[in-house]
């Protein structure tokens, strides 16, 4: 059996579908179909239409995947946008990325913003920036730090926390005074919950702490609740 070839797009260029070992683009480069490969390296401007079973992904530039994304590890810097589902152990994605379908690593790094359409899923889960997620956001442990507004449809978790990003420039600091962060979502439930500037109709879990800024119609705890006097807080039920 002939081993896998490598490909590379350099400029302008199209390559069909396939099984390959390395697979590069740079400039401007379509695949046109699925493709397997050990490894793809897309910088510039592509589009795939089809899927990608990948060991290694990594885009910086502007790309568009038309069916799912399979990877081991993967790197998305600048812009993605990927009408499938993305899936398999690490994700670190810089920019903005948008997914019409679900994701599940076992780790996610969101910095910038992530928007999808189905459900957010990984035993930790860590966004710093914005994300507006339809469905879930699930996780063992999941940290969100705001800068922007935010919503899912649910987030559950075994310790979530919600709090505002501190690092915040210059720039930011004296053109738009600060752009503030918020998080809205149906329901919140977990073991350990620590969240702010969070507006919910239900919050759910075994210790509770409900900092600065937040809205909550209902808090349901176990064992222990905090209430922040900035935050308003309506229905409380000891479980």
């Amino acid at each position: 059996m002939s081993e896998l070839r490598d490909v590379k797009i350099s400029g302008s260029g199209t390559i069909a579908g396939g099984e390959y070992n390395i697979v590069k683009i740079s400039g401007s480069g379509k695949i046109d179909g699925d493709v397997r490969c050990k490894i793809i390296g897309i910088s510039g401007s592509a589009s795939i239409d089809g899927y990608i079973y990948t060991d290694e992904l990594k885009i910086s530039g502007s790309c568009k995947i038309i069916g799912d994304t399979k990877c081991e590890i993967g790197k998305v810097s600048g812009s993605a946008t990927i009408e499938g589902n993305m899936s398999g152990k690490e994700i670190r994605i810089s920019g903005g990325t948008k997914i019409a379908g679900s994701m599940n690593f076992n780790t996610i790094q969101i910095s910038g913003s992530l928007t999808a359409g189905g459900d957010v899923e990984g035993e930790n889960v860590i966004i710093n920036g914005a994300c507006k997620v339809d469905g879930l956001i699930n996780g063992e442990n999941i940290d969100i730090k705001l800068d922007g507004k935010s919503w899912s449809k649910e987030l559950g978790g075994e310790k979530i926390t919600i709090s505002r990003g501190e690092t915040y420039s210059l720039l930011k600091i004296f053109s738009k005074a600060l752009r503030r962060g918020s998080f809205v979502c149906e329901s919140i439930e977990g073991n350990e919950i620590d969240i702010e500037y969070t507006e919910s109709s239900v919050v759910r879990g075994k210790n509770i702490n409900i900092g600065a800024g937040c809205k909550i119609a209902k808090v349901e705890y176990y064992d222990t609740l905090d209430i922040h006097e900035d935050a308003e807080v309506g229905e409380k039920i000891k479980l």
